[in-house]
């Protein structure tokens, strides 16, 4: 049996083959088309959702309820002592207070609450890096103290072709008329906020924007690992990855096909998401 185990809501988009390969288990979120509410599980048909996202266009999400957190407890309780829970922010959602609710009905194991304050790609960088340490059997306090370290040294971006979902939302104020133009709009999250960093008329122009905002934003950030995640945008993604690697030789990139979550943010295919942090 493992000293902790790492549980993680599906807005990290991690992929099924990610989940196994670090033994975590997920709670899902919910996403809203029309009147209809589904739930997006790490094995959501990735092809359904885009063609359905064609078609309708997204009005929302919702948070992960306590109930699918009980279950995803479940899931690692048999291999591991204790639990951790890491959530997207509690800015964004109120999954996080779920996750302290599911903790207060459970008594099989300890479960450990975490806000991560961020969202997709940086919520799976922080997932992915505690899972490293869960793996090697660290010990509780190490684990969460890397936590806890790596949280102010992670950076959450994204290029997005739209920003009308978020508009929508309320999670950034209407365009003036001078921001709806460009192709191109970056995105930063930083303590479970939304702000608009910049517009590019490229997605080159913008990878170039949103890496030299890292380097000025971040000064204590070691771009050891980098997760880029992206809504059937598989060229720009890989286009950015070829970026980061120039910049950073050493960053190991772990590459997320095709999550709903990012098309979520941007309102559509198309988004490209990106995080840069440290390795455990």
């Amino acid at each position: 049996m493992r000293s902790v185990g790492i549980v993680t809501d599906t807005s990290s988009d991690l992929s099924p083959i990610l989940i196994d390969q670090w033994s975590m288990a997920t709670a899902p979120i919910y996403f809203r088309m029309g009147a209809e509410e589904r739930s997006m599980t790490t094995t959501v048909d990735r092809a359904e959702f885009f063609s359905h996202l064609q078609r309708q266009p997204l009005s929302g999400t919702a948070a992960v309820n306590p109930h699918d957190w009980l279950h995803a407890y479940e899931a690692l309780a048999p291999d591991c002592a204790e639990l951790v829970a890491l959530t997207l922010s509690q800015n964004l959602s109120s999954t996080y207070q779920s996750a302290k609710i599911a903790q207060s009905l459970w008594t099989l194991r300890r479960v450990h609450c975490v806000d991560s304050g961020t969202v997709f790609a940086g919520l799976a960088l922080l997932a992915l890096g505690a899972a490293q340490k869960a793996v090697a059997d660290q010990p509780l306090p190490e684990v969460l103290s890397w936590i806890e370290e790596a949280k102010t040294e992670t950076a959450t971006l994204m290029i997005s072709p739209s920003l009308a979902m978020m508009v929508r939302i309320g999670r950034i104020p209407v365009l003036k008329a001078d921001e709806q133009a460009p192709a191109y709009a970056l995105l930063e999250v930083r303590a479970g906020v939304f702000e608009v960093i910049g517009t590019a008329q490229s997605f080159t122009e913008a990878c170039d924007h949103l890496l030299d905002h890292v380097i000025r934003q971040y000064p204590r950030l070691r771009p050891e690992r980098g997760v880029i995640d992206h809504g059937q945008a598989p060229m720009l993604a890989r286009n950015l990855a070829f970026r980061v690697r120039d910049r950073w030789p050493q960053c190991s990139i772990t590459q997320i096909d095709d999550g709903p979550m990012t098309a979520v943010v941007a309102d559509g295919a198309g988004g490209v998401a990106f995080a840069i942090g440290p390795m455990p």
